[in-house]
Parts: structure tokens; C-alpha cells; sequence
């Protein structure tokens, strides 16, 4: 689990898969962004209560929009949506004359007809000195006046814009999966290794045990047999130390280099029948 939940981080790091929006309300905010480059210091007017709306000015506040203002036609309907987002409720009459000082307009009603249109915005702009407009239309049918587009400094997106983002950012996606996968079969593949290497490491174990336990047992009776002072022992135990090393580097190399074309478990057993690991008393 430890593994699985670092090789995803490391896919979010490592790669593009979660820098597209895949959302509509999600695609929203990029475009938002890209116009106004920090929104920290912009204000939204949700107009409406419709679900991604509300999705799309969650998103916002994430992006650091603090001032949230709600029009709805049930003005008790606005107060507590504009209490879930600590904003402010205005009367759906007040929707116009609200142009003159928010940055980003979300809309999302039930009405059957344009609930801001370009003539609303026209009168708006001048007061507002031409600083920019963005509209997010996410309501089906239309809630805001495609015109709107012509005005200089009104940029409007409708949830049909949206979905060709959302289109286009999917396929960058599903290339940036690719790599991903990459990754990840990557990550399996050594997993496996040393998920092998579990049954290898107590058989080497085992052996170098048992040989070192010979080799020591063997250089003590020697030395009892011989009159030599303490630096000669220590190098006659140093040159045993390193004879062992050297004996077991090939057959240690050996059983680690596991592989999905042998055997393993064949050679694991071999190594413990030749040592014969199970007498660990070197006779």
C-alpha cells in the first residue's frame, strides 16, 4: 500500500495528468484565470443556485476569490447560499446595477429567457473603465446574451465552450496516461524484484552463516596453534574475513539475479541442499 500510494504521487509529479480541467465548472476557472492571471483580488456574482455553479464558484474561492456575491429570484434561497460561501445576497432586480463592480459573473437559473443581456452590459462598462467582464454561462437553456461577446472587455464562455476545453484537456490527459502507465509498470516490475528477493535473502543468509561460522571456528584452532602476536592474528582473521567474501560473491550474486526466464525456487533449493544450510553446526 506504502508503494502504491507513492508511485501515484510520483505519477502526479512526474507527469501532466492532472493539470487539464476535466470538470466543466473546473474549466471554468482555468479560462477565469487566464484572463484576470490572479484572482485573489476578484470578485464573483453567482446568479442562481444551479449545482455546478456552485461547483464552479468552490473552485474560485480554492483559486483565492474572497468576495462572493448571490442573486437569486427566491432572495431567501441567495442568503443562504451566500452564507455557505461567507458572501453577500443581493436581489435578482439588483443583477445589473451589480455589473458595475464584480469581475466574474456565474449563471446558472431556470429561466426560459436572457437574464443579462448586451444592453445591460453596455451601460455597465463605461463605469466600470473598461476593466474586464467574464461571464460563465452554465445554464440550459442560455441565461446570458451571446452578443455579449462583441463588447470590448466582455468575454463570455457557455457550457458548450466549456466542453470543448473539457474535450481538448481530456485527450492531453489520456497522452500525459501514457507516461503515467510507464511509471507504474516500472514500479511492478521492480516491486516483483524484490518481492523475489524476500526468498533469496534468507537462503543467503543461511550460507554466508554457516561459512562464516566454519571459517571462524577453523582460523581459531589454527591460531591456537601458533605462537603469534596480536597484530598477526588480526591479519590471519582479516585474510580469512576476505577469502570468505570472495567465496561468496559469485554464488550470492547468483541467487540474486532472479529473473522471469529460470526457475528460482529450483536454484533457492539447490543452494540450500549443496550448503546444506539446515546443519548450521559446519559438519
Amino acid at each position: 500500500m506504502h508503494k502504491a500510494f507513492s508511485i501515484a504521487k510520483k505519477v502526479r509529479r512526474e507527469t501532466g495528468i492532472g493539470d487539464n480541467a476535466v470538470s466543466i465548472s473546473y474549466a471554468a476557472v482555468e479560462l477565469a484565470n487566464k484572463i484576470f492571471s490572479d484572482l485573489s483580488e476578484r470578485s464573483v456574482m453567482l446568479l442562481g443556485a444551479g449545482e455546478m455553479a456552485e461547483l464552479a464558484v468552490e473552485h474560485l474561492i480554492s483559486h483565492g476569490v474572497k468576495k462572493i456575491i448571490v442573486s437569486n429570484r427566491t432572495f431567501k434561497n441567495a442568503v443562504t447560499l451566500a452564507e455557505k460561501f461567507n458572501g453577500k445576497a443581493v436581489k435578482f432586480e439588483e443583477r445589473e446595477r451589480m455589473l458595475q463592480d464584480v469581475d466574474i459573473i456565474v449563471s446558472s437559473t431556470g429561466a426560459t429567457e436572457y437574464v443579462l443581456t448586451a444592453s445591460h452590459v453596455k451601460k455597465n462598462m463605461s463605469l466600470r473603465r473598461s476593466r474586464p467582464l467574464f461571464f460563465i454561462d452554465i445554464a440550459v437553456p442560455r441565461d446570458i446574451d451571446p452578443e455579449i461577446n462583441k463588447i470590448d472587455n466582455a468575454y463570455l464562455y457557455d457550457i458548450d465552450d466549456l466542453q470543448n476545453i473539457v474535450d481538448d484537456n481530456m485527450d492531453e490527459r489520456k497522452k500525459e496516461a501514457v507516461k503515467g502507465e510507464r511509471l507504474v509498470e516500472e514500479a511492478v516490475i521492480k516491486f516483483q524484484r524484490w518481492l523475489s528477493n524476500l526468498d533469496v535473502v534468507p537462503t543467503i543468509v543461511a550460507i554466508r552463516e554457516k561459512i562464516e561460522k566454519i571459517t571462524e571456528a577453523e582460523t581459531e584452532k589454527t591460531l591456537n596453534c601458533l605462537r603469534l602476536g596480536n597484530e598477526e592474528q588480526e591479519a590471519i582473521k582479516r585474510m580469512t574475513r576476505a577469502i570468505t567474501n570472495k567465496i561468496m560473491h559469485d554464488p550470492i550474486r547468483f541467487l540474486k539475479n532472479t529473473g522471469s526466464h529460470r526457475n528460482d525456487a529450483f536454484y533457492l533449493n539447490a543452494a540450500r541442499e549443496i550448503f546444506n544450510i539446515n546443519n548450521m553446526n559446519g559438519d
